[in-house]
């Protein structure tokens, strides 16, 4: 079955999606709340910027390009190419929850990265707030910019912390997001502290932003 295929036989099993068809291997067609929806799937591994306008040349109308499977590394040339075209992008997760959250296509992403997105609109410190990885934000305060990678795990091990930072090397801070997480343990904090990266708790970090980013 080509990428196309299995997105559409996916996008028949959500509701709000009616017409399903695909036009080529790496093109959909939907009614998506009464209106037109265009999915292009990528094909490349990792997915980079000039795929993005390779995509868009062949699909011009597209609203949202998915990745699959969820192993296909999506470059940060990708997000921020996509976010300057106002085009969305992501797995089929951010697919699926954004149909499912009624948002508009260019802005369908899983739910836990909307949680996020939200807590940090919410304390109106940061500024052009862009996503440029699966988990990971680009933020700006007072003109500088930061990067934040998020995990959701319970509890994370000082290798666990080393894995994600390292594919996460432009990060200035890791913060977990898990809501029953009470803290980080020492070797984990050591571990990020090493790669200069500081670790928080996602409240400690929203409630404390514009302090930390100083």
């Amino acid at each position: 079955m080509t990428k196309s295929g299995w997105v559409a036989e996916k996008l028949k099993q959500q509701v709000g999606i009616a017409e399903v068809s695909v036009q080529t291997e790496t093109r959909i067609n939907a009614k998506y709340n009464h209106n037109s929806l265009v999915i292009a799937c990528a094909s490349g591994d990792p997915v980079t910027g000039d795929e993005i306008d390779d995509i868009l040349s062949d699909a011009p109308c597209a609203q949202f390009i998915v990745v699959i499977p969820k192993t296909v590394r999506i470059d940060p040339s990708a997000w921020l190419r996509c976010s300057v075209l106002n085009v969305g992008l992501g797995g089929i997760v951010d697919l699926s929850d954004g149909i499912s959250s009624g948002d508009a296509p260019r802005s369908f992403r899983n739910k836990n990265m909307r949680f996020i997105i939200s807590r940090f609109e919410s304390v109106r410190t940061a500024t052009a707030i862009t996503r440029i990885g699966h988990n990971t934000l680009q933020f700006f305060i007072n003109s500088r910019s930061f990067v934040a990678t998020f995990v959701e795990d319970y509890e994370m091990t000082e290798e666990e912390t080393v894995a994600v930072l390292a594919a996460s090397p432009a990060s200035d801070f890791l913060i977990v997001t898990n809501p029953y997480a009470k803290g980080m343990s020492q070797d984990s904090v050591q571990a990020a502290k090493d790669s200069g990266v500081r670790m928080f708790l996602l409240q400690e970090f929203v409630s404390n932003m514009k302090s930390l980013c100083s």
